[in-house]
């Protein structure tokens, strides 16, 4: 090698690409223009000087003729992956090269490996819809489907032996990609070439365990799934690899809280409970937050909502002294206490979360990206609960548009957006305008929902739900307590009496039922809604606070506070030992009853404290 000197930019990396010279001796920058007239590769950035001389100390501790082209290669990568000199766009670009290398070489294997680093690198810098992304995207489609026929490689370097490099196969870092960009095309075409991969794999001798290799396809298969919507398929595929003994961990983890996402999704809350309390807690950063906003959002589902956004506020600190946090799970947290504070009704709280939410993923992922539409969907629905409601219509329907313009009508997301619009014109202050559209939004929702998931799925019931409740603003009584009936019922078969939907549900036919003058068959609701909130909850627990509420309001409703003094009195003297806590709901009802003078003492005084 020459003797050391300050190198420019072009020729380190001409240094590092050594495969490509013809002799030791080259004018400065000559590899640089051939590889950039047959490429579109952008012109490389100027190396750092501390960079510069590393990678020149580097590369004058191998040996030039007893080191392959290949090992100089992975060299320079490894240098520029480690290297605290260079930002992710600078790596990127240098990847990028090294990438189009291996592409001129004909070996497309190596070759996507690294344009597929390119594209990460990329797009966590600079976001998913940034062009220098979409340049790696057809650099990878170009790999993808045949090797480039570019000459600028000597004949005889090409045919030089060259080490054995563990790379992974196409179809799986197709199937990464699919999954970064969000494009169902993508997704479509990762599935198929996947699959394929596994049928050449399960048509050979196949071993009696499960193999590494095996065990990272299902789980890529799995992902490509549930981005599909294919829920069902995901879930078995998931549950056997957490199942398996011989799953390693970095498998069987990710498995475990993507099956407790599919159990979450479908209200399956004590499943999803028990899959997350079997990890351990994570001494990964990325790994603990990915735990931690799960149980934050099953906590919020479960009704305890403040101590759900107590765990956000804390996770959020934890980013903000943090100098670069990885804007994906940030954007995760914040979506996840938009949904917490939206359900509590602070729909302010709500929004300011959601618009962070949407902003990161819009930057990180792109304007079109499924998260980046699902947070835009619950800014949407938050402005709507702060009465906003034209504002939310318009924003849900430009949504809609868009979510089936490139995920289709039948897709999760786009069915999410269609029940909040119906939802939003159902509550607008303009009913008789929209009514009829919403009535069909709901209708149409609920057909694609039970096709989708299945007729007694979660999201299938709680677009019943809803329909019931709009037939309830349209001047329907009886046609909403009908359907709040079947509500109840499958809910109370496929869920359970405690679930939170059970409840809700119970609640909602009951107020119907005591607007239409049957009060004994709605205070039987209430009471039962009582009895199982107590018999499945801790005495403090929200539901048991709600639900006893409902009932002491019912009976003041009706002057039945007396009849039923005893049992009340017996009610809320198991709830004296928790009056010092911050549940207004608690001293809501000592003052209620206090206001109606009854005679329950000393329980009537407290509402004077």
């Amino acid at each position: 090698m020459s003797p050391r000197v300050h190198f420019s930019s072009a020729t380190i990396l001409a240094l590092a690409l050594h495969s490509m010279l013809a002799s030791p001796v080259f004018p400065e920058g000559e590899v640089i223009e051939k590889i950039e007239v047959h490429s579109r590769a952008p012109r490389l950035p100027v190396l750092p000087p501390t960079f510069r001389d590393q990678v020149e100390s580097e590369l004058d501790s191998l040996p030039d003729l007893a080191t392959s082209p290949t090992t100089k290669l992975h060299s320079f990568a490894e240098l520029v992956h480690s290297s605290p000199h260079l930002t992710d766009v600078a790596r990127a670009v240098y990847i990028d090269w090294i990438a189009r290398v291996f592409q001129a070489r004909n070996e497309t294997s190596t070759g996507l490996g690294y344009a597929h680093d390119a594209y990460r690198l990329r797009r966590r810098a600079l976001g998913a819809g940034h062009a220098q992304c979409a340049e790696s995207l057809r650099l990878i489609e170009a790999l993808r489907v045949s090797p480039s026929n570019s000459v600028l490689i000597d004949s005889e370097l090409t045919k030089e032996s060259q080490p054995q490099v563990k790379i992974d196969p196409p179809s799986w870092s197709l199937a990464t990609i699919a999954l970064e960009s969000g494009s169902p095309d993508q997704i479509e075409r990762a599935l198929k070439e996947l699959r394929s991969t596994q049928t050449e794999r399960e048509s050979s001798s196949k071993p009696a365990s499960v193999t590494d290799a095996e065990q990272t396809e299902q789980l890529l298969l799995a992902k490509l799934l549930i981005e599909s919507d294919q829920t069902v398929e995901a879930e078995k595929t998931l549950t056997a690899l957490a199942r398996h003994e011989e799953v390693r961990a970095t498998v069987k983890k990710p498995a475990t809280l993507l099956l407790s996402d599919l159990h979450f999704e479908a209200g399956r809350l004590a499943a999803s409970e028990t899959l997350l309390d079997k990890i351990d807690t994570p001494a990964d950063e990325a790994e603990f937050v990915a735990l931690a906003w799960r149980k934050a959002r099953l906590q919020n589902a479960k009704g305890y909502g403040e101590e759900a956004e107590r765990d956000l506020t804390q996770l959020i600190h934890k980013f903000s002294i943090r100098k670069s946090p990885d804007p994906t799970s940030v954007a995760r947290v914040h979506h996840v206490f938009a949904e917490v504070s939206h359900s509590r009704e602070r729909f302010q709280a709500a929004l300011r979360e959601a618009t962070l939410a949407a902003a990161q993923r819009k930057h990180s992922l792109g304007p079109f990206h499924r998260d980046t539409l699902d947070s835009e969907r619950l800014m949407a629905r938050s402005l709507a609960g702060l009465g906003q409601g034209r504002e939310a219509a318009d924003r849900l329907t430009r949504l809609m548009d868009l979510s089936s313009d490139a995920f289709g009508l039948k897709c999760a997301l786009t069915l999410s957006i269609q029940f909040d619009l119906a939802a939003t014109l159902s509550e607008s202050p303009s009913f008789k305008d929209n009514q009829a559209l919403a009535s069909e939004l709901f209708s149409r929702n609920i057909l694609e929902r039970a096709a989708l998931f299945g007729e007694h799925d979660a999201r299938t019931l709680a677009s019943q739900h809803q329909l019931a409740i709009h037939r309830l603003r349209e001047g329907r009584p009886t046609s909403a307590a009908k359907l709040l009936r079947k509500v109840l019922d499958q809910r109370t078969t496929r869920m359970g009496l405690s679930h939170p939907a059970t409840i809700d549900a119970c609640r909602t036919l009951a107020v119907v039922l005591d607007g239409l003058g049957r009060t004994s068959e709605a205070l039987e609701l209430f009471q039962s809604n009582v009895e199982n909130c107590r018999t499945h909850f801790e005495v403090d627990h929200p539901f048991n606070v709600q639900t006893l509420k409902d009932l002491c309001e019912h009976l003041q409703r009706h002057n039945q506070l007396e009849e039923s003094n005893l049992e009340v009195a017996r009610r809320i003297e198991s709830l004296k030992s928790f009056e010092g806590q911050t549940d207004s709901n608690i001293r809501a009802i000592y003052q209620g009853l206090a206001r109606t003078g009854d005679p329950i003492s000393p329980l009537a005084s407290l509402g004077e404290r």
